[in-house]
């Protein structure tokens, strides 16, 4: 012990001489790791660490992780702070428990795949494939946890991380999935992907913060089918090819009557002819406005006979004079 820590404090290059000699087994150098962190003071250990060497020699050997002759377990934490130590895996089969608890408590792992899949089985004692599919909501909701905390003040990071080997349904409840796409640190691309494979139907789009990803909610039919909901839609968006698909792909009958401003929609949709004829007929006995002086070009016949029928188009002068002339 003596030794090891006067040689740190005389040459503190001699850990990094040491590893490109090629000539200590794993088995030494970790044990002389574990020897200066117990013993040399965190300047030296500072010292020791040239262009981070000890630090990345820790971050990338699960020995210690597993190492159990530790005689000084705070001093241990302690220089691993001092390193910065961050492990790029943690699944050990044979973890040293107490260390590894300080390990966990501390984040000093990095978010990728094998870490969070192992900490979900190993710590918190849950299966693996129900965790996924409500990742989100466990990280928004579970507060207390340390797996969750960590990857909630990464959350972009943990974003990133989970939906690079995750492709199956995402079933998070509403709440969270609003949290999710208001999130100011989760970056466009994430949230994009994480509709894309979502299943909740969101009650009320208006909640959405950015109007840059509704396009995406309608084309995945992730948000309730409601007159409010398409009010919403189009106020932002105006009557997209994706907002016409989305009346159509419904046969329940939309109620506009609690929505404000609706005038320019109905004059929208009064001229759409990819509307259904189903949905026009609707639309027609609520919000269309009767078309006293009529001049749409091109509407099928279909949609006249229904704007007629419904008393859309009446049969006055300049009426007659524009179908003489158009239909």
């Amino acid at each position: 012990v003596n030794l090891v820590k006067y040689i740190n404090k005389q040459f503190p290059n001699f850990f990094a001489k040491m590893l490109s000699s090629n000539k200590f087994k794993k088995l030494q150098l970790v044990k002389y790791c574990f020897i200066s962190f117990e013993y040399n003071e965190h300047s030296e250990i500072n010292l020791m660490n040239i262009d981070r060497i000890l630090t990345n020699y820790v971050n990338t050997n699960l020995d210690f992780i597993e190492y159990e002759n530790i005689k000084n377990l705070e001093k241990v934490v302690a220089s691993f702070k001092t390193l910065d130590v961050c492990f790029e895996f943690i699944d050990s089969n044979n973890p040293n428990n107490e260390l590894f608890d300080y390990i966990y408590n501390l984040n000093m792992y990095q978010i990728n795949e094998t870490n969070v899949k192992y900490l979900i089985k190993y710590k918190l004692q849950e299966s693996i494939n129900s965790y996924l599919v409500q990742f989100c909501s466990h990280v928004y909701s579970d507060k207390g946890i340390p797996l969750f905390d960590y990857l909630k003040e990464e959350i972009n990071k943990s974003m990133e991380c989970y939906l690079s080997f995750y492709s199956g349904q995402i079933k998070d409840d509403e709440p969270t999935i609003i949290w999710v796409l208001n999130h100011s640190d989760i970056n466009s691309d994430e949230k994009e992907k994480y509709i894309d494979q979502a299943t909740t139907r969101i009650s009320d789009i208006s909640i959405i913060e950015d109007k840059s990803l509704l396009t995406s909610i309608i084309k995945k039919f992730l948000m309730e089918y409601s007159a409010k909901n398409i009010a919403n839609y189009y106020f932002e968006c105006n009557l997209t090819a994706e907002l016409v698909q989305f009346i159509n792909s419904d046969s329940q009958i939309l109620d506009f009557s609690e929505i404000d401003n609706i005038s320019n929609f109905a004059n929208d949709c009064i001229t759409e002819n990819k509307l259904n004829d189903i949905k026009y007929d609707q639309f027609s006995k609520q919000i269309f406005e009767v078309q006293k002086q009529f001049n749409i070009e091109d509407l099928s016949a279909n949609k006249i006979e229904i704007l007629l029928n419904n008393n859309i188009i009446p049969m006055n002068k300049s009426n007659l004079m524009f179908f003489r002339l158009h239909y």
